[in-house]
């Protein structure tokens, strides 16, 4: 599978989880957005200076929205998206190929 392909697969889908409940694939999908979201963030803030890390912090001590959130770090650092998309097509991959990983985010 292209790495396009991929990127645009669902990971439901893609890990052949269909025929499971509803409830069990909204936490599913739940742990591996979040996943997903602190190898991101965990990435940008490595690109982040001291003061951009510490705007971060501001925001997040003040509850920003996700959307508050999104466009600082668009505006801190230009590769966000590229970051971003390379992040989750990373952790499809990487399901994909240890699909025992997912049956223990299952089992939990």
């Amino acid at each position: 599978m292209d790495n396009q392909t991929l990127f645009k697969a669902n990971i439901i889908d893609l890990l052949g989880l269909q025929n499971l409940p509803e409830e069990q694939k909204a936490r599913l999908l739940q742990r591996m957005s979040q996943a997903v979201q602190d190898r991101i963030s965990d990435r940008v803030a490595s690109k982040m200076n001291d003061a951009q890390r510490t705007e971060m912090d501001k925001l997040l001590a003040q509850n920003a929205s996700p959307e508050q959130i999104d466009v600082f770090m668009k505006q801190a650092v230009p590769d966000f998206e590229e970051i971003a998309a390379e992040e989750l097509l990373k952790f499809k991959q990487e399901m994909k190929e240890n699909t025992d990983a997912v049956r223990s985010m299952i089992a939990e």
